[in-house]
């Protein structure tokens, strides 16, 4: 079996069918800078998927599905969300508590 290896017009066909499907985050061909290893290239091989902000999220295969990456991305996106409003309500409770113990 051979490796399939994907060019830039392929990673802007799967950028399409993502923006299709709602979703910001994009693909590109994973570099190995975001491995950490200290040879800088291109990795034909292996996907990155950066979200709408530029940050690298995660490494996926080449046979991943579109339909696969948008789901898991939103599936990212409602967990980053929760992680937040989670922060934020502890947050507010620390602030309520030190305004109490303040005024007392």
């Amino acid at each position: 079996m051979t490796d399939r290896l994907i060019d830039e017009t392929a990673i802007a066909q799967f950028n399409r069918d993502l923006a299709e499907r709602g979703c910001t985050a994009h693909v590109a061909l994973f570099a190995l800078e975001n491995a950490m290893v200290a040879s800088a290239g291109r990795c034909p091989q292996i996907l990155a998927l950066i979200d709408d902000e530029g940050r690298f999220i995660t490494e996926l295969p080449l046979t991943v599905s579109s339909e696969m990456v948008a789901l898991a991305y939103s599936l990212y996106g409602r967990g980053v969300t929760f992680g937040v409003r989670a922060g934020e309500d502890a947050a507010w409770a620390k602030l309520r508590f030190l305004i109490g113990a303040a005024a007392a």
